[in-house]
């Protein structure tokens, strides 16, 4: 037998066994989900998180982006919505909301039971952040009437002795 012939037999053997790897232990499809969504600017917003991060960034356009499809976003009323469906497994997920630079909110009101809040510059009249597990860091914040943040059941509203919720502002 030539060195020729037994580097492609070898080569062969070496093809056949990759192919048959890759049909036993392929990699999973990792499905990932993203919406936008636009023109849903509103001086009011009510957010209600389970799992999910909520991240606050500047942008030039007002607009609310979310990986995760169990979040509803809607607007009703001059308010706008996020809110997560209940008992759904939605760890590492996150609401990205958009906002120009010099937006000011009248209200915006948090509530969730676990995850992190992070924004910077953010403008509103009033600002209320119910908070259980997670973390909360915003920073350069312009609110003009008032701060409300406490850990709270967020079925009951009734304040927690034992939250684990860190707020750095």
């Amino acid at each position: 037998m030539k060195k020729q012939d037994v580097f492609v037999i070898l080569l062969s053997a070496l093809v056949f066994f990759a192919i048959i790897f890759y049909i036993v232990y392929k990699p999973e499809k990792r499905e990932t989900y993203s919406k936008v969504f636009n023109g849903i600017s509103s001086s009011n917003v009510n957010v209600k998180l389970n799992n999910s991060n909520l991240a606050i960034i500047h942008s030039s356009k007002f607009y609310v982006n979310v990986d995760n499809e169990h979040l509803n976003v809607y607007k009703r009323n001059n308010k706008l919505y996020i809110e997560e469906e209940t008992n759904i497994d939605s760890e590492d997920k996150n609401v990205y909301l958009y906002v120009p630079e010099d937006y000011s909110f009248d209200n915006i009101d948090v509530s969730m039971n676990s995850g992190h809040i992070n924004g910077d510059g953010l403008n509103s009249s009033n600002l209320k952040i119910n908070i259980v597990n997670g973390e909360v860091n915003l920073s350069n914040l312009n609110i003009l009437n008032s701060i409300d943040n406490q850990a709270t059941d967020p079925q009951s509203g009734k304040p927690l002795c034992g939250g684990n919720a860190l707020l750095t502002l």
